[in-house]
C-alpha cells in the first residue's frame, strides 16, 4: 500500500481535542479531522457546527430520531436540498443541545423538518421547536417507505434515485451521502421487495437515473443499476467508486450504528464527497484500505464522524498512513 501520511486533527464539539502523532510519510501532508461529541446527539451538533460554522447560515434543519433509523434514512438528501444540517434528538423532547444549535445555525425564517410520525418524534418536540419561533414541518407517511416517498415528493423531480433496503441502515448511509451530493433522493425497498408505491414513483419519473445499493435493493429493483459489494463496507466503497470519481474529500463513519453516518452524510453531500463505512474495532477493512490507496493522489481531507468508540484512532491511523 502506498498512501501519503495525513496530519490528524481531532475536533470535538468545543474545539480542538488533541493531535495524534503519525509516522512520517511522504512530503505531502493533508488533514484528517475527527468531528465528534460525547454521544450521537452531541456528534450531530458538532457536525452541524463544522458544516455551518457561521451563525444563521442554514436555511433549514432536519430533525431525526437518535435511536431509530426507520424514518430517518431518506433525510440526508433532504437536509442538503433544503440547505441545512441533519440533527438527531430523543423521541420525547427536543434535546437542549439540539435546541441551542437550532438557535445558532438557523437563518431567520428558516424551517425545521421533523421526520416521522408521533411515534417517532413526539408532538412535544414540535412544541419545543415552536418555542424557538420556528414553525416545524412534520414529514410522515404510513410507514418508513411512505415517509421516504413524501420526502422525495417534497424535493421534486430527481436526477438520480438510490434505492436501498429500509430494513437496515448501512447501505442507506453511503447512498444518502451520494444522493445528497448528486441532486438525488433515497427510496426504500422492503428488503428484497419493491413496495407498490415506490414502483409507481419510478414509473412516474422515467427520466431519473436509478441505482440499487446493496443486494436486497438490487433484487427488489432489477431494472436499476446495481451497486453491490460483498458486505456493507465494500458496498459503500463501490458507491464511492461509481458516483465520486477523483474524490478530494472523503468521510468515514461506523458501519455498526447509524446516527453519525446520517448527520455526517449530510455534511459529505454538501461537500460532494463520499461516505465510507468502517468497523469500530480491529483493522481497517480491506475494501476501504484499497480504495484509499487507489485514490491517494486526489484525496486531500478525511472527515471521521463520531468519537473513538465509533471510529478508533487506530483505524484512522490505518486510513491516513502509508
Amino acid at each position: 500500500m502506498s498512501r501519503r501520511t495525513l496530519r490528524l486533527t481531532l475536533v470535538a464539539i468545543a474545539g480542538v481535542a488533541g493531535l495524534l502523532a503519525l509516522p512520517a510519510g511522504s512530503a505531502r501532508a493533508d488533514t484528517a479531522i475527527r468531528i465528534g461529541g460525547e454521544d450521537r446527539i452531541e456528534t450531530s451538533v458538532a457536525i452541524s457546527q463544522a458544516s455551518y460554522p457561521v451563525a444563521g447560515s442554514a436555511k433549514a434543519v432536519v430533525l431525526a430520531r437518535a435511536d431509530d433509523f426507520a424514518d430517518a434514512l431518506a433525510g440526508t438528501p433532504l437536509a442538503v436540498f433544503e440547505g441545512g444540517p441533519l440533527l438527531v434528538t430523543g423521541k420525547d423532547r427536543l434535546d437542549v443541545r439540539v435546541s441551542q444549535e437550532i438557535r445558532r445555525v438557523l437563518a431567520v425564517n428558516g424551517q425545521v423538518f421533523v421526520l416521522g410520525g408521533a411515534s417517532a418524534l413526539s408532538p412535544a418536540i414540535l412544541g419545543d421547536v415552536l418555542t424557538l419561533n420556528v414553525n416545524p414541518v412534520r414529514i410522515a407517511g404510513t410507514d418508513r417507505f411512505d415517509t421516504a416517498l413524501r420526502i422525495a415528493e417534497l424535493m421534486g423531480p430527481p436526477l438520480r434515485v438510490l434505492l436501498c433496503s429500509g430494513l437496515s441502515f448501512a447501505d442507506a448511509l453511503s447512498a444518502g451521502a451520494a444522493a445528497a451530493g448528486t441532486r438525488g433522493i433515497v427510496l426504500l425497498t422492503n428488503h428484497a421487495t419493491l413496495p407498490p408505491d415506490v414502483a409507481q414513483y419510478m414509473l412516474d419519473h422515467p427520466g431519473a437515473e436509478y441505482f440499487a445499493v446493496g443486494g436486497p435493493a438490487a433484487t427488489a429493483a432489477p431494472g436499476a443499476i446495481p451497486i453491490v459489494g460483498t458486505d456493507r463496507y465494500d458496498t459503500a466503497v463501490k458507491v464511492a467508486e461509481r458516483l465520486f470519481p477523483n474524490p478530494v474529500l472523503v468521510g468515514a463513519a461506523s458501519g455498526e450504528a447509524f446516527p453519525d453516518g446520517l448527520s455526517g452524510g449530510a455534511m459529505m453531500g454538501k461537500a460532494h464527497g463520499p461516505l465510507l463505512l468502517v468497523n469500530s474495532a480491529g483493522d481497517l477493512v480491506p475494501a476501504v484500505d484499497a480504495y484509499l490507496s487507489a485514490n491517494a493522489t486526489t484525496i486531500a481531507t478525511l472527515h471521521a464522524f463520531g468519537g473513538p468508540n465509533a471510529v478508533t484512532d487506530f483505524v484512522i491511523r490505518q486510513m491516513t498512513t502509508a
